[in-house]
């Protein structure tokens, strides 16, 4: 099975779920900037960003949903791919980089893309191929984009055998509910996740910040 295979049997309704979260959270307010930037910079850690030559160096971010990632790359490349197969997000990129002629936004996928091969100084893709059918494929088409001496930034989903037993059974309840809520319709999903986002993460945050700034 070739590329364009794989991501043909990649379910259009995960692409669309995708579309509908970054049109309604596209991180477009400016209080989550410095959040964003202190999670961006732990992503990056295995690498050092100043070591791309920002006057030629190309990068691309695979599945870039709002574009947090893709904005970030910016000050250290010369051009930026954001690569993104749904159709809301794509509005979402068109309408952030309205401006910028250095991001180039394509509304394509990880296996059949128009991006030239080897021609990538860095490809960034998180938490995204675990979503495709076959990582391992998907891996390798991200990889043949790549330059030799190129880096590929990473990350994907994993057993957390690194994890305590309470912090697995954490997720383990966590991700059960959100299997139980992804497949309702999605007027429901929005509304549950609202209130989740209200009644829970919203107190962990505020709580998170008082105890931080003391």
């Amino acid at each position: 099975m070739n590329g364009k295979e794989n991501d043909m049997n990649l379910d259009q309704e995960v692409i669309n779920s995708f579309g509908h979260e970054w049109e309604a959270f596209d991180y477009s307010e400016t209080e989550t900037d410095e959040a964003l930037d202190a999670q961006f910079l732990a992503y990056c850690a295995p690498i050092e960003l100043v070591r791309f030559d920002s006057s030629t160096a190309v990068a691309a971010d695979f599945g870039a949903g709002s574009g947090r990632w893709t904005s970030r790359l910016l000050p250290y490349f010369l051009v930026v791919y954001a690569l993104e197969p749904s159709d809301g997000a794509i509005k979402v990129l068109k309408n952030k980089f309205s401006d910028e002629t250095r991001v180039k936004i394509l509304q394509e996928t990880v296996g059949a893309n128009s991006i030239p091969s080897g021609s990538l100084d860095l490809a960034m893709s998180l938490g995204v191929l675990h979503h495709i059918p076959d990582t391992g494929l998907a891996i390798k088409d991200v990889a043949s984009k790549i330059k030799g001496g190129g880096v590929f930034l990473c990350y994907l989903y994993y057993k957390l055998e690194n994890k305590p037993l309470y912090y697995r059974g954490l997720f383990w309840a966590s991700n059960s509910l959100r299997w139980v809520i992804s497949r309702l319709p999605y007027a429901m999903r929005k509304l549950i996740a609202k209130i989740i986002a209200s009644a829970v993460y919203l107190p962990l945050a505020r709580t998170s910040k008082l105890l931080g700034n003391k």
